[in-house]
């Protein structure tokens, strides 16, 4: 289970998070592309390259400054908005936003852990097979002088299962603390779960808990 902090977009506009470029215009924007990445720190809040979910090595330059990255020569999930340059490998980036990268849950009481509503978009695996990753929505505010802590995201695995055919069946739930934050407006949320020790043939069966109810999505 991890704490959950929003990290708010500065980009003008909204960038699909995908591999399509945006190429209306000859803009500062115009041709901003949006992937889930793999980046690598060359000193604390400095990144000098990531490598995309589709296996492409990017060399950043300039190098990208985070402060949420405390460690150096370490390795952070993120979604990098970047433009490519014509030197290949090499983009221009112009943001890096932490994705939140959890494991089960380790708790003896896993009945215990809350899975207060979200708003569910979409379930997918990274092409290259290392992440199982989750694009939601968490309600957010600040109400009058009164202060909370930060809301709790993670994901309880409740049982694996071997189909008929032999593969194996892994289910698994969205666990979310609101944490008594008040729910005032929606803010966008990747989590993603890395597959390393799993078994990547595995079939995943995803339970969330939204405000329409209970839904199931697998993958």
């Amino acid at each position: 289970m991890k704490h959950f902090r929003l990290f708010l977009m500065t980009l003008p506009f909204l960038v699909s998070c995908s591999n399509e470029g945006y190429e209306t215009g000859d803009g500062s924007y115009s041709y901003v592309r949006a992937d889930f990445v793999e980046a690598h720190t060359v000193a604390r809040g400095e990144f000098d390259s990531a490598v995309t979910d589709e296996n492409e090595h990017l060399v950043l330059s300039p190098h990208a400054m985070e402060k949420w990255a405390g460690t150096a020569d370490s390795t952070y999930r993120a979604l990098l908005y970047y433009k490519k340059e014509k030197v290949a490998g090499q983009v221009v980036p112009f943001q890096i936003v932490s994705v939140l990268t959890v494991k089960y849950a380790d708790t003896s009481r896993p009945d215990t852990l809350k899975t207060d509503p979200v708003t569910f978009q979409s379930l997918w695996r990274s092409k290259n097979g290392r992440y199982l990753n989750i694009s939601f929505y968490v309600k957010t505010g600040q109400g009058g002088e009164m202060r909370y802590g930060p809301q709790t995201i993670g994901i309880r695995k409740d049982s694996v299962a071997t189909a008929a055919d032999g593969t194996r069946q892994v289910y698994i739930t969205l666990t979310h603390d609101q944490n008594h934050v008040p729910q005032y407006y929606s803010s966008r949320a990747y989590l993603s779960l890395p597959l390393q020790e799993e078994d990547r043939t595995s079939v995943f069966h995803l339970t969330v808990n939204t405000y329409k109810g209970i839904i199931q999505r697998s993958i």
